[in-house]
This record gives structure tokens, sequence and C-alpha cells, in this order.
């Protein structure tokens, strides 16, 4: 999402320049842009009540399928330049954004002790940031395409990591079923 917020401007110029005579400044309306890039986020959050609610999806599984579409939408810039299926794809990774934010909160709350909160998730901004600063400080020697391609395969990188988590949260919870049976048998 950090990288996306510096990326997405010269990524859209970039396509729309290609439909343009050489010599043609490139104006988009990017107040309008970011206007529908906030109202894709909202859907996003409408979407997740509904995946709960109507599809009765786990958290997790609404978590995976947001890392999933959001890995291809930001994969499309890479292999795509028509301006419009670029803006149409910023526009589903902002809702997947959208989804991401209270399906993680969900998860966060539900995972890790609010005691130690505010420290575990000021541990994990710091490679975050790290990572950031790195493409941010490297732009200018790597093409749009490329910083699109790290950040999908970011994205899937964080798809296994979840997909690790989900697999140690059910060892431990099966973990923790025996021990209360091996508990209640005793007694």
């Amino acid at each position: 999402m950090y990288t996306f917020v510096f990326m997405w401007t010269p990524a859209l110029k970039a396509a729309a320049a290609l439909n343009l005579a050489p010599d043609a400044a490139v104006e988009l309306p990017f107040g309008l842009i970011f206007a529908c890039f906030m109202v894709s986020i909202m859907i996003g959050s409408s979407l997740f009540g509904l995946m709960l609610s109507r599809l009765h999806m786990g958290v997790e599984e609404v978590g995976r399928v947001a890392l999933i579409v959001a890995a291809f939408a930001l994969a499309v810039p890479v292999f795509v330049s028509d301006e419009l299926l670029t803006l149409a794809s910023f526009l589903v990774f902002e809702i997947c954004c959208g989804i991401y934010f209270p399906c993680f909160g969900t998860l966060r709350s539900k995972y890790v002790p609010e005691q130690t909160r505010s420290a575990i998730m000021n541990f994990f901004r710091v490679p975050l940031n790290l990572l950031v600063v790195i493409v941010l400080v490297e732009v200018g020697q790597m093409a749009t395409t490329t910083v699109f391609a790290i950040c999908s395969v970011w994205l899937l990188v964080a798809l296994a990591m979840h997909a690790q988590f989900k697999r140690l949260t059910l060892l431990h919870k099966g973990a923790f079923e025996d021990d209360a049976s091996g508990l209640s048998a005793t007694h």
C-alpha cells in the first residue's frame, strides 16, 4: 500500500502517454482518480462485512482472498500498458485495501494479546518501512513495472505467510484441544 501511494501516478501517466502523440503533455484528473480510490476503499470495507455475513466466509479466508486478488491487481500494470485497465486494476487493489483494514484488524484482535499488541505491531512495522524506503530510494533506477512486480511478489509472500500462520494456529488449536480432552478424561 505504501509503495503504491508513490507509484500509481507515474504508472497512470506512463500508460496514458502511450496513447498520445510524443510531444503531447499528459493531463490526468488526479483529484477524481484519488476520490475513486477512496470510494474503492469504502466499497472494500463494505465487502468485508458482506463476505462474512452473506458468504459465511471466515476472517482468515477473507484475508486470503484479498491478498490473492491484490497480488493479481498489482501484476496488471506489469503486463498491460492500457490506461483504463491499469486504472481498473488500481481500483481493484484499493478495494482489496478496504477489505484488508477491517480483516487484519480483526485478526490482530483475535491473535495478538492486547497487552503487547502495540509493541508487536511496531516491531513488524520496522521491516515494512525498511522495504518501502529501499524501494523509494531505488525507484529512480527501476522501471515502474519492476516496482509493481516486486509489490505483487511481496503480496504473494504475505499470502504464503498467511497460509503458514493459519496452519500453525490450527496445529496449536489441535494441541490445545488434545490437552483439554486429556484433562477432562482424568477428572
